[in-house]
This record gives structure tokens, C-alpha cells and sequence, in this order.
């Protein structure tokens, strides 16, 4: 790792990190600077502002979660979109500052680039890509993918979100969300599932 490389990413760990522990409020160059023990200059000469450092953080976090969905062994297309189910939740709970901003919008007033946000639909397209892996494959209803992808990232997302903000009443969140993905996979099985994805 090269001493830029090196730099840049301890101020996107310290951005993610101050993200949680102090909120959107610390998101300072000075402090990201102080808790990334780098020089706030070092951080302007990257990033130029504290819009480029969360636009960085962004684009690092689609990319991450985009890269666990390449990284999956080659396996049958529905135990792929099994893994890639558990690897969200993992991602979600492991880098909860990246996450927050990423789908909470933690802060109000940063509006991502347009190069961040073709990553970020780059990365749903990579769902959506999964989704129609399984279909083809016959073990999920059929169905424009993108709708499908949207109703199993809904569901993850709600699971993933009410988990970390400590609302789950389940005794074991490791095996309720399990189940859960389960039940969502049984439900979009053509065996069980409605035809062709319809709605009541």
C-alpha cells in the first residue's frame, strides 16, 4: 500500500468511524484529520472538501459490497444469492458508519456525485444480475428481475436497519435472519411463490 493510498484510507475510516460515534455534526476536515491522525491538509489535497471525503466513503462502500458479490464461489445461482444475502448483513453490521450513509442518508445535507451514484446502481444491478441467474435457473419466479431484486433487497434492508438500531425481539438475530432469508427464498420458489412474481 502506497503512503497516498495509506492516507486516504484512514481518513475514510476515521470519517465512518466519527459517523457513528459522534454523528454527522463531527464531520469536520479538522476533526476527520485528528481522528485519522493525518494533517487536515493532506486531506484537502485528496479529497478537497468534506463533500469529497463522503462522496470517497460512497463510492468505497457500493464498490465493497459490489466486490463480496464477485468474490462468491462458484456455486448454484440460488446458494449464491444465499451468500450474498448473509454478506449484506455482515457488510451492514461490520461498517455501520459506510452503511448509514450509504442507505440512511446519516447525512442530510451531502448529496452524492454522479459517478457515486452509478456506482451505487452498478452495485443493485449486480443484485438484479443474481436474481436473474436464479430465474433462468428455475428456482425463482419469473418476473421482471429488478422488481424481484427490489422486493428481496426491501426485505433485507428492513431486517438489516431494525437489527441496528436495536429492534429485534428475536432471541437469536444470527438465526432469525437466516430464517428469514429462507422464508423469502421459499416464497419467490416457483413451487410456492405466485406465478410469474404476481401480487395478490
Amino acid at each position: 500500500m502506497t503512503e497516498r493510498t495509506s492516507v486516504e484510507v484512514a481518513v475514510l475510516d476515521a470519517a465512518a468511524r466519527l459517523l457513528v460515534t459522534e454523528g454527522p455534526h463531527a464531520l469536520s476536515i479538522r476533526r476527520i484529520a485528528t481522528a485519522a491522525g493525518v494533517a487536515p491538509m493532506s486531506i484537502y489535497n485528496r479529497f478537497e472538501s468534506k463533500a469529497g471525503v463522503l462522496d470517497a466513503l460512497w463510492i468505497r462502500g457500493f464498490d465493497r459490497l459490489a466486490a463480496l458479490r464477485d468474490d462468491l464461489p462458484d456455486t448454484a445461482p440460488i446458494e449464491r444469492l444465499r451468500a450474498f444475502a448473509g454478506l449484506y448483513r455482515s457488510f451492514a453490521l461490520g461498517d455501520p458508519g459506510t452503511y448509514a450513509l450509504m442507505f440512511d442518508r446519516a447525512v442530510p445535507d451531502f448529496v452524492p456525485s454522479p459517478d457515486a451514484m452509478l456506482r451505487a446502481h452498478s452495485c443493485f444491478a449486480c443484485l438484479v444480475e443474481t436474481v436473474h441467474d436464479v430465474q433462468v435457473d428455475g428456482t425463482l419466479v419469473g418476473g421482471d428481475p429488478v422488481e424481484v431484486a427490489q422486493r428481496l433487497w426491501a426485505a433485507l434492508h428492513g431486517a438489516v436497519s431494525l437489527e441496528r438500531h436495536g429492534i429485534c425481539f428475536a432471541p437469536d438475530s444470527d438465526q432469525h435472519y437466516t430464517a428469514l432469508v429462507e422464508t423469502l427464498l421459499r416464497g419467490l420458489d416457483p413451487a410456492h411463490g405466485l406465478p410469474g412474481g404476481a401480487t395478490p
